[in-house]
């Protein structure tokens, strides 16, 4: 134990000829009343030194175990706080979506059960956001001014402006995709055909007749 070691040292006479120079090395100078004193008052000066020193060297230690340990709790506080947000998240905002469609100024969103989810914010036309109610829905269409979906069922259904006729289906044909212009629906069928409906103008209804089969359309404003 160190107090054995510090009564020891104490009792020794000899340890007044390496206390001196060991204080003289370090700039500390005794004062002269001191020169004719005990071994024992110049080592416990040492010893006071020595405490000095060492209390100097551990208070940035401590400091630093100090800022090490408030960092570990910051980042494990933080880590919480992530964790808690990507539940949140994942429980309240994450919709499993089969199909999505852009349109204007809304969106749609087909889910993994066939219901119809739309969000945005609809400046005319508002009608165009409302779809039929008491249907399951496979695909689902925004457009400019009106709306198209496809049913479980295999029915092709379009709501919203439909001053052109641009919401009025062509019996007789079971669409597997559609494009929504401004005044115009293009649908292609199941069996590779290309059908378009509504405004005559600008021979937006005029499909190529040299076309055997189609995989693809796209339309315009």
């Amino acid at each position: 134990p160190w107090t054995v070691v510090v009564r020891q040292l104490l009792r020794t006479s000899s340890c007044m000829a390496l206390a001196h120079p060991a204080l003289h090395a370090v700039g500390y100078e005794l004062p002269r009343q001191w020169s004719f004193f005990s071994a024992r008052h110049i080592f416990t000066t040492m010893l006071r030194f020595a405490f000095f020193l060492i209390c100097m060297v551990s208070e940035p230690l401590s400091a630093e175990s100090s800022t090490s340990t408030n960092t570990t709790t910051t980042t494990a506080t933080t880590s919480t706080v992530t964790s808690s947000t990507a539940t949140l998240t994942s429980s309240e905002y994450d919709i499993p979506f089969t199909w999505l469609s852009c349109g204007a100024d809304y969106t749609f969103g087909v889910t993994t059960v066939q219901t119809l989810i739309v969000w945005g914010q609809p400046m005319s036309e508002t009608e165009k956001a409302d779809p039929p109610e008491g249907q399951l829905w496979i695909k689902a269409f925004a457009g400019y001014s009106h709306s198209c979906g496809i049913t479980n069922l295999g029915f092709t259904l379009c709501w919203g402006r439909n001053l052109e006729t641009q919401c009025e289906v062509p019996q007789d044909y079971t669409f597997e995709y559609l494009e929504l212009g401004a005044e115009h629906t293009c649908g292609l069928t199941n069996n590779d055909l290309l059908i378009c409906w509504g405004a005559k103008t600008l021979y937006r209804q005029k499909v190529p007749a040299n076309v055997a089969r189609w995989i693809d359309v796209t339309t315009g404003s």
